[in-house]
């Protein structure tokens, strides 16, 4: 079932999902660690979670976009630091970011171009494998996960360096339009934030 169908959920059939449905997403460790909590779908429609890790400086930051059911939007970002294998520690509290663009009409973007069904690297690595193509792992700059959590069903999907990951298999003449569709797809994010 695609992920959209999800979000059309009555509210009934949300309160009834969020009151009998674990919540685990991607990085459930690092959420325990950072003490993150899970969205609170009484309140939300559903939250988008954008993670950076920026491997060159070692910058690493959480933006948590909520849509409430309201029909409003919100915003929260925090930047977090490695401590040891197990755990992770913020640099200060987190702070509400002031969305400065219309999150209903960039939301509609969003799911018209369909970037919430991009595949993740890894399925988009087998897929180049299959086709009988050298598989180009390029590990350092940026590497993204991004997250849509609603009270029905979380998908997650993840990219080390996309842009370099791009470049690379144009050069080559190999179509992959997925590193292009997931690099617009951080580009209107990031004219919202800074990650």
């Amino acid at each position: 079932m695609p992920l959209l169908l999800a979000l059309g959920a009555s509210a009934q059939q949300a309160a009834s999902a969020a009151n009998t449905k674990p919540f685990h997403n991607a990085y459930q460790s690092l959420c325990d660690s950072l003490k993150v909590a899970a969205p609170d779908f009484t309140k939300l429609e559903l939250e988008l979670r954008i993670w950076s890790f920026k491997w060159n400086d070692g910058s690493q930051r959480l933006i948590q976009v909520q849509k409430f059911k309201d029909g409003s939007w919100g915003a929260a970002t925090r930047d977090f630091y490695y401590i040891d294998d197990e755990r992770y520690n913020f640099y200060g509290e987190q702070f509400r970011t002031p969305l400065q663009q219309d999150w209903s009409h960039k939301w509609t973007e969003i799911v018209e171009k369909g970037y919430l069904d991009l595949p993740s690297q890894q399925e988009l690595n087998a897929r180049i494998l299959a086709s009988g193509e050298e598989l180009f792992l390029l590990e350092d700059d940026h590497s993204y996960t991004i997250e849509l959590l609603t009270p029905n069903e979380q998908r997650s999907i993840s990219y080390a360096n996309p842009k370099g990951h791009q470049h690379y298999y144009t050069q080559l003449g190999l179509e992959v339009s997925e590193y292009a569709k997931v690099n617009s797809f951080l580009s209107i994010l990031q004219n919202e934030f800074v990650f």
